[in-house]
Formats: C-alpha cells, sequence, structure tokens
C-alpha cells in the first residue's frame, strides 16, 4: 500500500472526528488507570484488613493457650488448698484431743490453757462445722477444775 493514499485517506477525516477518538481513547486509558488503581487501593486495605484480622487471631489463640495454663495452675492450686485444709483440720483437732485428754487425766485445766483450747474449739466449730467426739471432749474439759488466773492483759496471776 502507498503511504501517500494513508495520507490522504487520513487528511478526509474531519478534526473533530481525530479529536474525539483522541478524547475517548484518553477518556478509556483515565478511566482504566482509575480502575486500576481504586482496585489496587481496595487490595492494600483488603491486605491490610486480613493482616490485622490474623494478628489478632493469632493473639487470641496465644490468650486462649494462657488462659488453659493459668486454669490448669488453678486447679493444681485448689487440689493443694484441699489437702491443706484436710490436713489443717486433723492438726486442729488433734491439738484440742490432746490437750483435752491431758487436761482431763490431770483432773484440772490452767486457765490460759483452757482459755486456748476454747479459742481453737471455736475455729473448729466455724470453719469444719465441729465434731461429735471435740465437742463431747470439750464439755468434759469445761468441767474441770479451773486452776490459775489471768490478769486484764492475761498474764498469769499465780
Amino acid at each position: 500500500m502507498d503511504t501517500n493514499s494513508v495520507w490522504e485517506i487520513l487528511y478526509r477525516i474531519p478534526i473533530g472526528t481525530v479529536l474525539a477518538w483522541i478524547a475517548v481513547i484518553c477518556a478509556v486509558f483515565t478511566a482504566a488507570g482509575i480502575g486500576i488503581g481504586k482496585a489496587y487501593t481496595t487490595f492494600e486495605k483488603t491486605k491490610k484488613i486480613r493482616d490485622a484480622k490474623e494478628t489478632t487471631q493469632n493473639m487470641v489463640t496465644h490468650h486462649e493457650t494462657q488462659l488453659n495454663e493459668i486454669k490448669e495452675q488453678l486447679s493444681v492450686i485448689i487440689q493443694r488448698l484441699d489437702k491443706q485444709d484436710k490436713s489443717e483440720f486433723k492438726k486442729l483437732r488433734h491439738s484440742i484431743v490432746r490437750a483435752g485428754e491431758e487436761a482431763i487425766s490431770n483432773g484440772y485445766i490452767t486457765i490460759r490453757s483452757l482459755k486456748s483450747l476454747e479459742e481453737l474449739h471455736d475455729d473448729y466449730a466455724k470453719e469444719y462445722d465441729g465434731n461429735g467426739y471435740v465437742d463431747t471432749l470439750m464439755e468434759k474439759v469445761r468441767n474441770l477444775r479451773a486452776v490459775g488466773r489471768l490478769d486484764e492483759n492475761n498474764r498469769d496471776v499465780d
């Protein structure tokens, strides 16, 4: 094809049509650029949201793991406290029984010992709902002859 004929065809196209086509092509490229820009912005926002969600999920998983470890440790602590409570109950009961039976064996009790036994028994009765034998023993101790005196500062006078 002859280049002169191409130029002749181009010269026959009105300038308004050429400008219109140039405007359409520019509009298409501009719209495409804006669309690509918005798509990229949306992609970036979505990526940030996805990353934040993943970070949050990792934190939640980590905290759940920590909470489960704390629950396990609390369970162990509760078991130990239950064992200690049972042990304390036995020690308290033993102290009351030993001191009470010793006083009964002696046939008397000192005022200081009676006061101490009453305090132990009060704690025992409140904390552990008492016990028939200990309560009966305390009644026997209360009926013993009490010896000695205490002054206002709980010191032995005799």
